[in-house]
């Protein structure tokens, strides 16, 4: 009786899944950690620090800028001012999600390398 050979199946040992589980967490946090950005500007005449956030790791793919308005003695028009909004880049948004997924590929790599290497070595 002739054995079939076995067919090829993607598996990963459970170590390596706890750790890329932790990894993915932190990549995770990473993007959606609001880190706040401050500079100072020049507006109207006058000197502000404008402080807005942004989201994302490596590259900012989410901007939140708040409202400038101006002091009240400056102007009375209402829609004076810098308005409240959001900026968003789709296309930084692909390249954080492409450098995740390379950050998780690589660790997988290397958490398996470690494990066939340690097992190798025993059945020496």
């Amino acid at each position: 009786m002739t054995e079939t050979p076995r067919r090829w199946r993607f598996q990963i040992h459970l170590s390596t899944a706890v750790v890329l589980m932790f990894i993915a967490g932190a990549l995770t946090w990473a993007n959606m950690y609001p880190r706040e950005k401050i500079f100072p500007m020049e507006w109207r005449g006058s000197h502000i620090d404008y402080a807005y956030s942004e989201r994302g790791f490596p590259f900012s793919a989410y901007r939140y800028l708040p409202a400038v308005k101006p002091k009240s003695s400056e102007s009375n028009n209402p829609k004076a001012g810098l308005p409240e909004g959001i900026r968003m880049s789709y296309s930084m948004m692909v390249i954080d999600g492409l450098v995740a997924i390379a950050i998780l590929f690589a660790v997988g790599l290397i958490c398996e390398w470690r494990v066939s290497r340690r097992a190798a070595r025993k059945a020496a």
